[in-house]
């Protein structure tokens, strides 16, 4: 459908998101989810509910990898499932990442760049 979304998150309900939201709507972001919660937390319902409707053709942007993923490996696993499922993935900070092409380049940045 190559339906652009944004997904913001902030760790604290004492945050606010509306920088991230702006900064997703510049990018083309037409669809943004957003939650309130810690990455370190499995509750991310606005994620799980993007995560089932995103698919194959669509761009999903974020601000920084960290806004999207709780450590590493979960950056890693979002990475990969959504390039299986033919979503571009675009980090405003960092660029669009592709696993398939130069993968042990993009493996060292994920690390690098999530920083968690």
């Amino acid at each position: 459908m190559n339906t652009i979304y944004g997904y913001a998150r902030v760790s604290t309900v004492k945050q606010d998101l509306s920088s991230q939201v702006d900064d997703l709507k510049r990018a083309g972001a037409t669809n943004i989810f957003k939650d309130k919660y810690t990455g370190t937390t499995a509750n991310r319902p606005e994620f799980d509910k993007l995560m089932a409707k995103i698919e194959s053709g669509d761009t999903l942007i974020v601000t920084k990898l960290d806004c999207l993923a709780r450590n590493t490996q979960d950056a890693l696993n979002i990475v990969k499932k959504m390039n299986a499922e033919g979503v571009i993935l675009r980090v405003l900070n960092i660029g669009t990442i592709d696993i398939f092409t130069k993968w042990t380049f993009n493996l060292y940045c994920l690390q690098c760049f999530c920083g968690i």
